[in-house]
This record gives C-alpha cells, structure tokens and sequence, in this order.
C-alpha cells in the first residue's frame, strides 16, 4: 500500500529505513524498466510530495500526539535521511519543505512564531493555520516540558473550518511527463505496480 512509504511512528521512533528501503525499490523498478531520466525524477519528486503532505496531515489530525519536541527532533532527522536519498537522485529537497519547517518550528521558541517576520523566515511553507494547529496539538514531553500559552495560540486567526489546515492530498501537484520539444510519452511509461495499485495515483492508469 501507499501507506507504507509515508513516515511512519511506532513507539515513538520513526521508521526511515522502512521508507528508503521502498523508495530504493521504486527507484530500481525504474531503472530496470528504462524510463527516461525526466520522467523517473518526476515521479520521485510526487512521491515526495505525497510524504510530505500525508505527514503534514497526520501530524496536525485532530487525534495527533505527535507534536513534541521529542517529534520534532526524529523528524527533523528522518527528512535529512530521506532529503540525503533524494539528492542522490537529483531532487531538490523542496518537497519535503513542509514537515522539515514544522520540524524547526516546533524546536523554537513558541511565542517568536506570533512574529510575521519569523514565521516568513523558519516556516515559510506553512499556513498560519497550520502553524496554529501546531500550536494547539503541541504536547509538553521530556525534552520540552512547557505548554504553549493560550495567549499566544490566540494571536493566530482560527480557521473557517476543523480541517482548513490539512493538505488536500487529491490535488498535490501531478509530475510532468513530457520532455521539452516532445509528444507526450504516456504510454511508454512503466510505472511500478506500487504506485498502480494505490487510488492515490489512479491518474497514472491514464492514456493521453
């Protein structure tokens, strides 16, 4: 499933081998079926996005207790791991820009984050909502025993709904799949049965 590539937590440590280990075996399915450069970085670069955006998530749900500094410090290990992987094949790290912001917000002081000018700097990638859910879903733990002040979640706007903080997942960006000066090569395209079988990239059994 699509699920077993996003990050993953269990007993508290975050299982980043799990997910190199399937990002090296769609990576290798891609070479042995001879895709186009272009083509092979455009998928790992949505897949990217998709951790990205399904962490995000899962991190800011209502029923998350992922919010702690002890979080935040496996976090912003786990993205440096997957970033290093995705360098070595030509990505630019962008992808992951979201959870490795949040990783550094959660870090800091919390109310520097009320600053616009902080903010634009440390979480660029994140709404105010989000950084408010943050805010509000941040738990005291061993290494960061502080609440966050009421005073200070209340000098971010609440959101129009419980859930306009949350990535819409249905419509992160889809990967371009036509080299410059070329016809679109859909149908020569193999795309690994892992991808294929998740509704999430349904769009893929496409024609064009």
């Amino acid at each position: 499933m699509f699920e077993s590539i996003l990050l993953t937590f269990h007993r508290g440590r975050m299982n980043v081998s799990h997910v190199i280990k399937i990002l090296n075996e769609i990576s290798t399915q891609l070479d042995e079926s001879h895709q186009f450069p272009h083509i092979k970085k455009a998928l790992l670069s949505q897949l990217f996005e998709f951790i990205s955006a399904h962490t995000l998530n899962a991190m800011l749900s209502p029923s998350s207790k992922y919010c702690t500094m002890g979080t935040s410090i496996m976090l912003k290990m786990a993205v440096s791991e997957i970033e290093e992987w995705g360098q070595g094949k030509g990505l630019s790290g962008n992808e992951l820009a979201p959870i490795r912001q949040i990783s550094d917000a959660m870090m800091m002081n919390k109310p520097m984050l009320a600053d616009d000018g902080i903010r634009a700097e440390v979480c660029p990638a994140l709404t105010v909502r989000q950084v408010r859910k943050m805010l509000q879903c941040f738990k005291p733990d061993e290494y960061d025993p502080l609440t966050v002040p009421p005073n200070v979640i209340k000098q971010f706007p609440a959101g129009n709904s419980e859930t306009d903080h949350l990535v819409d997942t249905a419509v992160v960006k889809r990967p371009n799949f036509k080299a410059d000066g070329e016809m679109p090569m859909w149908k020569a395209v193999q795309v690994p049965r892992i991808l294929l079988d998740n509704k999430a990239f349904a769009f893929l059994n496409e024609t064009k």
